[in-house]
């Protein structure tokens, strides 16, 4: 897993803290678990890995900082990577950046999902924290959603009440992967 890299070589401990692993999304939990089967067995050997069924508050829970004790606790070793994973219904605010970085010294946000407008950017870049996500994750329900949103949206519009959707001309605006779709 490219994100691991300078822990992988630095052989430094590698603790991952997953929140929000609901029963509707449990099948995101084996895949991760594959993907750390690939590594090297020095490297899996050195990875701590924990599971939330319960998403991160804002605020912050103190349920939330009781299992960010319990798991970031004691001094954090030499080149040791400290990783917080995160789906749609966590929240990621400025304040709960600062937190993560500066009392827990999370180093790494690895997002389970597309999107993170739940996240402060900025934040997350002054923290100096790497983030990333699954950019290609369900990129046909994106489309199916956008259009039934464009679709419901359009029966509702007081110009076009009454028209029906053959009469009518919609288009997309933007060609990205999910607009080409």
């Amino acid at each position: 897993m490219a994100f691991f890299a300078p822990a992988e070589e630095s052989g430094a401990p590698i603790k991952i803290l997953a929140f929000s692993t609901l029963d509707g999304e449990i099948s995101q939990i084996p895949f991760l678990e594959a993907e750390i089967d690939k590594l090297p067995a020095d490297v899996k050997g050195r990875i701590t890995i924990e599971y939330l069924d319960g998403p991160l508050g804002f605020p912050m829970t103190a349920e939330n900082e009781a299992v960010l004790d319990r798991f970031f606790a004691g001094e954090k070793a030499e080149g040791e990577l400290r990783v917080t994973s995160f789906f749609t219904q966590d929240r990621l605010p400025a304040e709960n950046v600062e937190i993560l970085r500066k009392k827990y010294g999370v180093d790494q946000f690895a997002m389970r999902c597309a999107g993170y407008d739940r996240v402060d950017i900025k934040a997350v870049f002054q923290q100096g924290i790497t983030m990333n996500n699954c950019s290609g994750y369900s990129p046909i329900s994106i489309a199916e959603h956008a259009l039934a949103l464009t679709l419901a949206c359009s029966r509702f519009d007081k110009k076009r009440v009454g028209k029906l959707i053959k009469d009518m001309t919609i288009g997309i605006v933007g060609t990205g992967r999910i607009g080409l779709l």
